[in-house]
């Protein structure tokens, strides 16, 4: 164990352990197109997340030749989450960057990698949210659509699962039973 191993606190470890783990499953196959890439996760600089204030690692591909990252989206220890970026997202968001620059990323190659991604969170017992273009209709404003603000994209979380939100009720009502029971028996 390097000495910076043994002063990192418990967040920035899980960080590294997550991120290692990543690499040595996802990381190892590069995604093929245009230009090949690599996946890695970020790891935290330093040896403190700020008790996991500073948690989310983002994952990037990697241009195996060299050249600019590109953001497909983001892990928070703390919170649990995986939130990925679809290949519309990250195809408008490098074309806003570079001036109209196509994304050299394939499409079918990018989904493959969105669901090794997701499998590799779903076994870390972590939920994965998905961030997509927001193609809902612009509201009507005063303003010229040109002035307007950008919007962030919309992310689209899991529903509470039904089976847990009934065994919740259930226990809830054998608790209040059992009290009841209890104080009418003393």
């Amino acid at each position: 164990m390097s000495r910076s191993e043994i002063y990192r606190t418990q967040f920035a470890q899980r960080a590294v352990t997550i991120a290692d783990l990543f690499g040595n499953s996802v990381g190892k196959t590069p995604v093929e197109g245009p230009v090949s890439h690599r996946v890695e996760m970020a790891v935290p600089e330093g040896l403190s997340t700020g008790g996991g204030a500073r948690s989310v690692q983002h994952i990037r591909l990697v241009p195996i030749e060299g050249g600019a990252a590109i953001v497909i989206g983001s892990c928070d220890q703390v919170e649990m989450t995986a939130t990925l970026r679809s290949w519309e997202l990250v195809a408008e968001q490098y074309g806003q960057r570079y001036k109209g620059k196509r994304l050299p990323v394939d499409a079918v190659e990018y989904g493959k990698l969105l669901l090794r991604i997701e499998e590799f969170f779903r076994e870390n017992t972590m939920r994965v949210d998905k961030q997509d273009v927001d193609r809902s209709a612009v509201a009507v404003t005063s303003s010229p659509p040109a002035a307007e603000a950008p919007r962030a994209p919309e992310v689209l979380r899991a529903a509470p699962s039904v089976p847990w939100i009934i065994a919740l009720v259930a226990a809830g009502m054998v608790l209040g039973a059992a009290l009841m029971f209890t104080l009418m028996h003393r």
